[in-house]
């Protein structure tokens, strides 16, 4: 069974998040996270590593920066692929997210097919084809 992080304050983009995930593994299990904080106690707390974590990148009391520097401390979830989404794409903020070790940056709108289609990838392993 996969299992994601879901890191987000909003009510809107969680039940979106919730609908999609149901829709496409309805077996996969989702941690949710308001913010950044919240998230860092959630993995530290309990003994199941996410197989991927989406943080937004803009969104109040949300730090994705302060988290990917966390997270990539943190031996048990180094590897952890963090899909951090943004709603303009920004190219500094890409080479500083990707330097910092973001595994992907996705870029909104933000909706039920595009979330979708980021979770078909990350939980059916398609991912690791498109890598090689």
């Amino acid at each position: 069974m996969k299992s994601c992080l879901f890191v987000n304050s909003d009510p809107v983009e969680q039940s979106t998040f919730i609908e999609a995930l149901g829709d496409v593994s309805p077996e996969a299990f989702c941690m949710m996270a308001s913010d950044d904080a919240e998230a860092l106690d959630i993995m530290k707390a309990g003994s199941l590593v996410p197989d991927f974590i989406i943080i937004d990148l803009e969104m109040p009391g949300i730090d994705a920066k302060r988290f990917l520097h966390h997270v990539k401390n943190v031996e048990s979830l180094r590897d952890v692929p963090v899909i951090v989404h943004c709603q303009h794409p920004n190219a500094y903020a890409v080479m500083e997210l990707k330097e910092m070790g973001a595994f992907a940056i996705y870029y909104r709108p933000y909706d039920y097919w595009g979330i979708c289609n980021i979770l078909n990838l990350y939980l059916n392993d398609d991912v690791k084809a498109l890598m090689n």
